[in-house]
């Protein structure tokens, strides 16, 4: 007589080795999932340096005029690098697409533009509507539901992170990672007294 299904033992032993496999796969899977937030930063810092690409190529917003000549005669200007905007944050708001310092872009993110006096610009963009209105520096760094990235323009235009979990995704780029991750890299900047 012929005997069919599997006996306790063979059913034991097969569980057994899903669940080895399982324990193994897990964990590197989570690894290879690209975190959200850093996709984001990634194509708001490539929005921001198309941009202002954009705006010193542009010669009827870039325009800085010639006030003296040196002795050398070599000119001097009355204004360098986004001092040559007149209104910088309208000027970079609308060359990105945004109407007013402050707006809702498609992807449901907020731009607050603020131009500081050094002629240096602090964009902090919210991703999902505010609630802590937190980014990960020294004053909010326990915080683990970050929604607000921060980037820094100097006044030659150059883009940088302007808080420590935006300078985390920065880093690297091509690099795929989790959240765990960056929240750590972040957390080592801040302890390691990097001011933002």
């Amino acid at each position: 007589m012929k005997k069919f299904g599997f006996t306790l033992a063979e059913l034991l032993i097969t569980l057994t080795i899903i669940g080895i496999s399982a324990a193994l796969v897990v964990p590197t899977v989570g690894n290879i999932m690209p975190d959200e937030n850093k996709a984001k930063v990634l194509k708001y810092s490539v929005q921001l340096n198309n941009a202002l690409a954009t705006m010193f190529n542009d010669e009827n917003l870039y325009q800085p005029s010639i006030i003296s000549y040196n002795a050398e005669g070599e000119a001097i200007f009355d204004c360098e690098g986004v001092a040559c905007f007149g209104n910088f944050a309208e000027t970079l708001g609308r060359t990105i697409g945004l109407d007013d310092n402050t707006l809702e872009t498609p992807d449901g993110s907020l731009w607050d533009i603020e131009e500081n006096n050094n002629n240096t610009c602090t964009i902090s963009i919210h991703t999902r509507p505010v609630k802590s209105n937190c980014s990960y520096s020294a004053n909010c760094n326990t915080a683990r539901d970050v929604d607000t990235f921060v980037f820094r323009i100097d006044n030659l235009g150059n883009v940088s992170a302007g808080d420590a979990l935006t300078d985390a995704y920065l880093r690297n780029p091509l690099q795929t990672g989790n959240r765990k991750e960056a929240f750590a890299t972040a957390q080592s900047y801040l302890d390691d007294g990097k001011n933002y």
